[in-house]
């Protein structure tokens, strides 16, 4: 039985992905409850001028921020 998170959860969620001054938006946010494991899913709007290690690098960081 999966659950979507509550909506001042995704608002966080967001905000946090947000607060990455390399973050342009944030789109197609998907969360989950299964079971006590959270599934979180979205699309970042970065600079695509970015290399593909630059990006893995605002992504890495700003999971950490949203595990916060």
């Amino acid at each position: 039985m999966d659950k979507e998170f509550c909506d001042e959860d995704r608002v966080k969620i967001i905000e946090a992905a947000l607060v990455h001054p390399e973050v342009k938006g944030v789109h197609d946010l998907r969360t989950r409850s299964s079971g006590i494991k959270p599934f979180i899913q979205f699309h970042l709007e970065l600079d695509g001028l970015l290399t593909l290690n630059q990006a893995h690098i605002i992504c890495d960081e700003i999971e950490q921020e949203v595990l916060k």
